[in-house]
């Protein structure tokens, strides 16, 4: 079962609960959006429109070891950039300009290189 728990806007903070992790959202800009001629959109079928300058603190995993990330889109050239931002003895970043997930993606496999 998955539950959503929220009272946005009123709350930055959403709580996404699935049986085996909680992710914690905190939104600290919801960004705005481009002109239309600029305007990217994630790929079908969702096609969600794309802000600029958003930016969300995402924590996951157990009290003693949780991870915290901080996401951020903006755009460069009229081409939304994904950034993801975390502290590996000091502050690093991985960014996309293809997509949200290949910056995920990119994350998971500089964490795994880190802890070996």
């Amino acid at each position: 079962m998955i539950q959503v728990i929220h009272n946005y806007p009123q709350s930055n903070i959403i709580t996404y609960k699935t049986p085996h992790f909680t992710y914690k959202y905190e939104i600290l800009n919801e960004g705005i959006y481009p002109p239309p001629s600029m305007l990217a959109h994630t790929k079908p079928p969702s096609s969600y429109k794309i802000p600029n300058n958003y930016m969300v603190i995402t924590k996951w995993g157990k009290k003693n070891n949780e991870i915290e990330v901080k996401c951020s889109i903006n755009y460069l050239d009229q081409n939304p950039v994904f950034r993801i931002e975390f502290e590996n003895n000091g502050p690093q970043f991985i960014e996309s300009t293809h997509s949200s997930s290949q910056a995920a993606n990119n994350f998971i496999k500089v964490k795994i290189l880190i802890i070996k």
